[in-house]
């Protein structure tokens, strides 16, 4: 019995090993940086639009942080225009802040009024169209 375990003991290691040899490839690696060439290239075409202005002024809002007062103006400008104009013509804002300095510091409200427009009647634009452009000599 212990011949037969000594047996079976060695051929495991045998296969051990031979797995481990044969398992054990060396592989090569290499690092090659291929640069693709970017150069994109676009076509650009001027194009003319109306802007409607409407009559009704609207009011937009907006609260916050007084180091992010960039961002609250173009919050403010979106609660005015709700997602049913354009741009904002005419704009005018106003800035509020309330309380001690620290509490200033902390809060600011900017209020935006101004009268929502409308881009409509997109075209390209014709010989006539040129003038808009700044090239009144090039139409004469």
């Amino acid at each position: 019995m212990s011949k037969l375990l000594n047996a079976i003991g060695g051929f495991t290691l045998l296969a051990t090993m031979c797995f481990v040899f044969v398992g054990c490839t060396s592989a090569a690696r290499t690092n090659t940086l291929s640069a693709l060439e970017f150069a994109p290239s676009a076509h650009t075409t001027a194009t003319l639009a109306d802007l409607v202005v409407s009559d009704r002024k609207v009011v937009g809002q907006a609260s916050g942080l007084p180091s992010l007062r960039r961002a609250l103006e173009q919050e403010a400008i979106a609660n005015a225009l709700q997602g049913n104009a354009d741009a904002l013509v005419g704009a005018n804002f106003f800035y509020e802040t309330k309380g001690t300095r620290a509490e200033r510091n902390q809060n600011m409200t900017i209020v935006v009024i101004g009268y929502p427009a409308v881009f409509k009647n997109f075209r390209t634009p014709k010989s006539e169209d040129i003038w808009l452009f700044g090239k009144q000599e090039a139409a004469r």
